[in-house]
């Protein structure tokens, strides 16, 4: 079937077509405005209200005050507009959700997130944050950190029984490492720093040699098991290379505790005690003071003076007298 095009309207039925279309539209925007000016004028509409009332009211006969009025006209407005709630329901719950829909998916979102972020950093067995991983990372660190020290030590040291404590210090650390034992290895490292500092220090351990003090003693005292002992001392300080008197960790034979101390007593042989009372006893004034040396590199002083042995088991120390 072949469709033929529809004639076209003459100019003027045109015209007249479009004029009433838009009368029409133009009537119903004149409409919604007047409706929207009376919504808008509330006092001017309950003003006309009132007064209609009113009249009404009179026609009728009725003995309604214009105060009654005025307080229906308010009660009329107040229920105008009022919400109430729709009985709760399968279908209200599933409206109420769907209304809240994104709120709801990001607050699921955001627990799933906090969830999968918790477990990554708190799983007891493998989280960033959990005991085990801490403990580890701490462990790791820390034998690092000794195996450094280690390590710097054995190329300070001079003394061979420096190296080889720390020798067995290594030895230790690797046996802790074994048995992920962080104490052990914090035991050690503790162990190394005070070496360390020990290594480093430079000191010569000289006589007190001023003629108003004591250079020595002949000392008496009892043991722990009763027994009175008997030996010579030389009361002796520490000089660094400028001259200043520095405290020292000397262990008291006597008590067996160690204690910081600028001032001691370090024990000698007979001989080497005639020796140094002559010297001080000729002029007041000791000419041999030097003791021992504390050089770079080493644990312990080594003794200088003559007749002293530095193996010598019986040497003792005193703090007190």
């Amino acid at each position: 079937m072949i469709s033929t095009p529809s004639t076209p309207l003459p100019d003027d039925q045109l015209q007249i077509a479009d004029m009433v279309r838009i009368l029409d539209v133009a009537a119903e925007m004149r409409s919604d405005r007047e409706m929207a000016s009376r919504e808008f004028a509330v006092d001017e509409t309950k003003q006309l209200l009132r007064e209609r009332l009113l009249e009404s009211s009179r026609l009728t006969g009725d003995s309604a005050t214009p105060e009654e009025i005025d307080a229906a006209i308010e009660h009329y407005y107040q229920s105008l507009y009022t919400f109430r709630e729709p009985t709760w329901s399968f279908s209200v719950a599933l409206a109420h959700l769907y209304v809240r829909r994104v709120r709801l998916a990001l607050a699921t979102v955001g627990v799933v997130l906090a969830v999968a972020v918790g477990w990554l950093l708190f799983n007891p067995s493998s989280g960033w944050l959990s005991p085990s991983a801490r403990y580890e990372s701490q462990l790791q660190a820390t034998v690092h950190d000794v195996q450094s020290l280690a390590t710097s030590l054995q190329s300070e040291a001079v003394d061979p029984q420096a190296t080889l404590l720390i020798q067995e210090q290594v030895a230790r650390l690797n046996v802790a490492v074994e048995k992920r034992d962080l104490a052990t290895v914090q035991a050690v490292r503790q162990q190394l720093l005070q070496w360390q500092t020990i290594l480093e220090e430079e000191y010569e351990v000289r006589v007190v040699s001023d003629p108003k003090a004591k250079s020595g003693m002949d000392r008496y005292f009892t043991d722990r098991s009763g027994k009175r002992v008997s030996g010579y001392y030389l009361i002796v300080e520490a000089h660094t290379a400028d001259g200043r008197v520095v405290s020292r960790p000397v262990k008291n034979a006597e008590t067996g505790r160690t204690e910081t101390v600028k001032i001691w007593g370090e024990s000698v042989p007979d001989e080497v005690w005639e020796r140094i009372k002559a010297d001080k006893k000729s002029d007041g004034i000791l000419d041999e003071t030097l003791f021992s040396v504390k050089k770079r590199g080493y644990l312990a002083p080594q003794i200088q003076m003559k007749g002293v042995s530095d193996s010598d088991a019986t040497r003792r120390q005193i703090t007190h007298w």
